[in-house]
């Protein structure tokens, strides 16, 4: 689809040949974008409308020495990839050779982004493509600027484009945004670096010089003081309101006016402009009735060809050309401009909204007779944009509605999916709640954008109208089988696995088999559903029956996509077989419809498959092709970062640990970059056995917590977490702490063996041995051993698998090749259980036997007790460590009765035996005589069995009272230390992981002593003029408080001591909006007083 009116955006403003220069400003701007050094990242200019911005910019880019682009923004530029290629665009208006390879990028970003995320290149990963060729491509300096904004800024999506871009972009470009209101942009990186300069409405006001200078220019040479007093009073310097509302008004000013591109029904006019315009076309067009009969017509057309003006109104085009021609040359608000070849005209927006009105006042049947037209017009030139825009002017929605519903699909599979959800929302909400289809499409369309509980609530409003609509059967059964679909794809979404299969099932049970498509689609959930959850054997059935709706041999992505899920598949049950079969399948059609992206990852999967296979050589020569296709030309960076992780396991299994780690990183940096959070967990996961393998287990340890941080608690287990529970157990066997191994192993193997996932559960069982074995639990070891034996048939080749892992097994190794020498392999499968095998467990924990012991408490965060710097882990009890927490926190004996209050609340009576069961539990991990009981009361003594005990609570209270003592003595270096101390043990509330009312109170109390903390050392911070880091410590406060009025008012000094007023300023109003929307309070007096200083020195820059 490409849209009519591309060109008009990529040109600045014409510059009015009765100007008035405003040389204050001119000055500013040469200063920061042309002899500033280092150049600014960002120029922002930011005012109301018609206070001059684009006259300004239009006046400065004309005599700018420098290159520049424009790109005037409107409402259809919020979706991702019309903004991706109107930007490319603006940069090749100016230098037509930029970026030969982009439009392809951005092509298949928009067509394959909701093909379940396989291979597609995500936006911001194109912006990074745009930035390398500006880079590679462009050697001089320019300026970028993106007018409008404001039309786009609540588009949080082109929001991150746009910071990734400035973030992104070489020295030698700087971006200038242009709009009504401050964008929603992150700036603390640009004011930490000084890399960003703002004019605002303060800058754009008129001074009375000024307007005396433009008086100059109009010839009105009797303009007073007073008057000029009374314009600068009532206007506040606002220039159009000046021009159009006095006798200063000259039309040639308004040609810079910002274009209106809402529906003709949003037309709102102050009643002095509207006289002045109507005035205007009674006096000057109201001379020329033709002219003016023609232009109130032809209005309706938002751009006006004389192709299109000729078809609409039924004229000969060469007469449209001469009428339009005519209206440009007698300065009558009509400008143009050219595009392809072809000139396009253009009615000054504010004159072609009331001319727009008068038709709709006067002759609203002629008003809809032309919208629906032009309507119909733009729809069979497939300018869809064009067409609903038109059909949404008209009093009946039938066309829109019909035209949703007839391009939805396609708009979709390129990507578009933000227009459709446009269009939806711009309809009457009554027209789209009283028709099925089009909630079904506003349900699918929040699905694609992330938004399954609104997709959910709006699929069961379908539902219930399609009932009482009472559809013809055959329509029942579709719709209903559509919506479906929809709700299985929004529950899978959500991680709701087991609801998405239940609605799936449902659609095969109940749809005829002719429905070949609907029956695909289910399948292929049904199957990636299966994937996910480990159960791989099910999931390869539902994607062979999708492949058979599909057609096995139809050279389309759909099929394709169904080989390459399969070839993964069998790859990961062992059977290499099938998988170079379905990866060959897969190549082959790929040759029918060619797509690079879509071949990187079928050449990593084949790479996956000749790792698996034991072909190192291969599978290596199959990873860098896979790299090299993907550096090609525009960078696909999502391909890139799965095959370097992939290249990087490879040169781990090969104990080439340098390189592994070196590689792991790159693919970490990028995985990071395009936000992909399976692939980051993937990276560290991977990263985290190559520091193993180098030696260091603890970073490896630490690396992984990370990576299991990032796992969403609250969706299903999936094949993923089961890989990183299996890992932490790897880590804990070479650590030889072997207990807390083998309860993680056997999870593992469990979870393994129900997805029959054959070579992890391999894996899983060998390491158990390997546990049991260092336990001196040699008969559970061999009876492990055996296991693996028997499972592997011998028609399966494991031979890499084993010798892998036999590498790394010592207690394994020491068994098979006790008796005698030869290959570990070999005498693996050659091995058998031997009668002579002991059994010595040693799974119960340790008895504390004696005081020479070391206590670590940690309750900030999750509650955890080390003992000799091993976490205890055996708590028989879930109450046994509440109970330590409880009685730590008591300090002095509590009665038995008191306790199980506290403790168990929701018990009207508990057994003694389960009490005394947990005080049990809890003696034998701290020792008999810690936990102290006489007359009915329990008191906790740590020093009776351990010589060191460290509690980070009291050590953070001791150092709050360190720093009193050092503040008083200001001693403000120590005093920082021990605030920095207090932050880093708090490492979360006080024993968060209880619910309990017993710890509310100390959690409140320690809460509000660690935001004090972090409020003295923003004010250190602040008192020593370290504005940066002030900024951060009041923005964390901010984030777990956002009403603690001193952090905003901390926040709002910061920026006025930065030079930064207007941010002070901004800080000030959220906060106030804030108060009165949530609370209906206003900032202490204090505050507003602060602010009112800021607000006078803003308007007086000398004070």
């Amino acid at each position: 689809m490409q849209p009519s009116n591309l060109t008009w955006k990529l040109i600045a403003p014409i510059v009015p040949e009765a100007l008035l220069h405003r040389r204050a400003l001119l000055k500013k701007l040469h200063h920061a974008l042309i002899e500033s050094s280092p150049q600014y990242k960002l120029s922002l200019i930011c005012a109301p409308a018609g206070y001059g911005k684009s006259t300004l910019l239009a006046d400065f880019v004309s005599q700018s020495p420098i290159s520049y682009c424009w790109y005037t923004l409107d409402q259809t530029d919020r979706d991702q990839h019309t903004f991706l290629r109107n930007l490319v665009a603006s940069i090749r208006y100016r230098f037509p050779s930029f970026g030969p390879t982009l439009d392809q990028l951005i092509a298949h970003s928009a067509r394959n982004g909701m093909h379940y995320g396989a291979g597609a290149s995500d936006p911001g990963t194109i912006i990074d493509s745009i930035v390398e060729a500006i880079t590679r491509e462009i050697t001089d300096p320019f300026l970028l600027f993106l007018a409008n904004y404001h039309e786009v800024n609540e588009a949080n999506a082109i929001n991150q484009l746009v910071d990734r871009l400035i973030q992104l972009l070489p020295t030698f470009c700087s971006v200038v945004i242009e709009s009504r209101g401050t964008p929603s942009l992150k700036y603390a990186f640009l004011l930490a670096q000084r890399q960003i300069f703002a004019l605002s409405t303060i800058d754009f006001q008129f001074t009375a010089q000024e307007i005396k200078e433009l008086a100059a220019i109009q010839g009105v040479t009797t303009l007073t003081e007073a008057e000029i007093e009374q314009f600068i009073t009532y206007f506040d310097g606002w220039i159009v309101g000046i021009l159009l509302g006095t006798r200063l008004g000259d039309m040639q000013f308004l040609q810079t006016y910002q274009q209106n591109q809402e529906t003709p029904h949003a037309i709102e006019l102050l009643i002095d402009q509207e006289t002045l315009f109507e005035y205007l076309v009674q006096e000057v067009l109201g001379r020329k009735p033709e002219m003016y009969q023609f232009l109130g017509e032809a209005v309706v057309l938002q751009q006006m060809s004389p192709i299109l003006c000729a078809s609409l109104l039924d004229i000969e085009v060469s007469e449209v050309t001469e009428r339009l021609g005519s209206l440009e040359v007698q300065g009558l608000f009509v400008s143009h401009y050219e595009e392809k070849g072809q000139i396009v005209y253009l009615c000054h927006p504010v004159l072609r909204d009331i001319l727009c009105k008068v038709l709709y006042t006067q002759r609203p049947e002629r008003f809809f007779q032309l919208h629906q037209q032009a309507a119909h017009l733009f729809y069979s030139m497939q300018d869809y944009e064009s067409a609903m825009y038109h059909a949404l002017a008209l009093e009946d929605s039938s066309f829109a509605i019909n035209l949703i519903i007839e391009i939805h699909e396609r708009l979709i599979a390129e990507g578009n999916v933000e227009t459709v959800a446009r269009w939806i929302g711009k309809l009457p909400q009554s027209v789209t709640a009283s028709h099925p289809l089009l909630l079904l499409i506003e349900a699918r369309v929040s699905t694609i954008l992330g938004d399954q509980a609104h997709a959910l609530d709006v699929l069961i409003q379908a539902t219930e109208l399609e009932q009482e609509l009472h559809l013809f059967a055959d329509q029942a059964v579709r719709f209903r089988a559509d919506v479906a679909i929809v709700r299985s794809r929004a529950l899978f979404q959500a991680g709701e696995y087991v609801q998405s299969r239940e609605g799936l099932r449902e659609i095969l049970a109940s749809v005829p088999a002719k429905e070949s498509a609907l029956h695909a689609e289910a399948h292929t959930l049904l199957g990636i559903s299966a994937n996910v959850q480990g159960n791989i054997k099910d999931g390869i059935v539902h994607l062979q029956h999708a492949l058979q709706y599909r057609g096995r041999e139809k050279a389309t992505r759909h099929v394709i996509d169904l080989h390459s899920m399969l070839a993964s598949s069998y790859s990961l049950m062992g059977n290499f077989l099938l998988a170079e079969h379905h990866l060959s399948r897969a190549l082959t059609l790929w040759k029918d419809v060619p797509d690079e992206y879509e071949r990187v990852f079928l050449l990593m999967r084949m790479g996956l498959i000749k790792q698996r296979q034991g072909l190192y050589n291969e599978a290596e020569e199959s990873f860098l092709q896979a790299l090299a296709a993907a550096r090609k030309g525009a960078r696909f960076l999502r391909g890139e970062a799965y095959t370097l992780v992939n290249l990087g396991e490879l040169y781990q299994e090969q104990e080439q640990y340098h390189q592994s780690l070196e590689i792991l990183e790159d693919g970490l940096r990028l995985s990071r970059q395009i936000q992909d959070m399976y692939l980051t967990r993937g990276s560290l996961r991977t990263l985290a056995i190559t520091y193993m393998f180098m030696g260091d287990a603890a970073t490896a340890l630490l690396i992984l917590t990370e990576a299991e941080h990032l796992s969403d608690q609250n969706r299903d287990h999936t094949i993923e977490d089961v890989q990183l529970m299996l890992t932490r157990g790897t880590i804990f066997l070479y650590m030889q702490r072997y207990e807390e191994a083998l309860q993680i192993l056997y999870e593992a193997k469990e979870a393994f063996s129900a997805a029959h996932l054959k070579q992890d559960v391999l894996r899983a069982t060998l390491r158990l041995a390997d546990c049991q074995y260092g336990l001196q639990n040699d008969v559970n070891g061999d009876t492990l051993l055996q296991e693996v034996i028997l499972h592997i048939r011998p028609d399966e080749d494991y031979e890499r698998l084993l010798r892998f892992e036999l590498k790394h097994l010592p207690h394994i190794l020491a068994r098979i090749t006790a008796q005698e020498k030869g290959d570990p392999v070999e005498k693996l499968l050659q091995w058998r259980i031997q009668e002579k095998s002991t059994v010595s467990s040693s799974t119960a924990p340790v008895i504390l036997t004696n005081t020479n012991h070391q206590i670590k408490i940690q309750a900030f965060g999750e509650p955890a007790i080390f003992v000799d710097d091993v976490m205890i882990t055996h708590w028989r009890r879930a109450k046994a460590m509440e109970l330590f927490f409880y009685l730590l926190d008591k300090k002095k004996a509590v009665r038995k009765d008191q306790i199980i209050d506290d403790l168990w609340p929701e018990w009207d009576t508990i057994n003694d035996q389960a009490f005394r069961s947990t005080v049990h539990s809890l003696r034998k991990i701290v020792g008999e005589k810690s936990v102290v009981s006489g007359g009915g009361h329990y008191s906790l003594d740590l020093t009776t069995s351990f010589r060191h005990v460290l509690y980070d609570v009291e050590l953070f209270l001791t150092y709050e009272e360190q720093v009193k003592t050092t503040l008083s003595g200001n001693n403000y270096e120590q005093a920082e230390k021990c605030l920095r101390a207090m932050i880093a043990l708090y490492q979360g509330d006080y024993v968060q992981s209880f619910y309990s009312n017993w710890c509310l109170f100390q959690r409140d109390v320690l809460g509000r002593i660690n935001m004090d903390a972090y409020g003295k050392l923003a004010t250190l911070c602040f008192q020593q003029e370290r504005w940066n880091e002030s900024i951060s410590l009041w923005e964390q406060i901010i984030t777990r408080d956002p009403y603690q009025e001193e952090a905003h008012y901390g926040l709002m000094r910061c920026y006025a001591r930065m030079g930064q007023r207007s941010y002070a300023l901004r800080q000030y109003q959220h906060y106030a909006q804030l108060l009165q929307d949530e609370l209906s309070a206003s900032p202490s007096t204090t505050v507003q007083s602060f602010y009112q200083q800021l607000v006078k020195s803003e308007s007086d820059p000398q004070n």
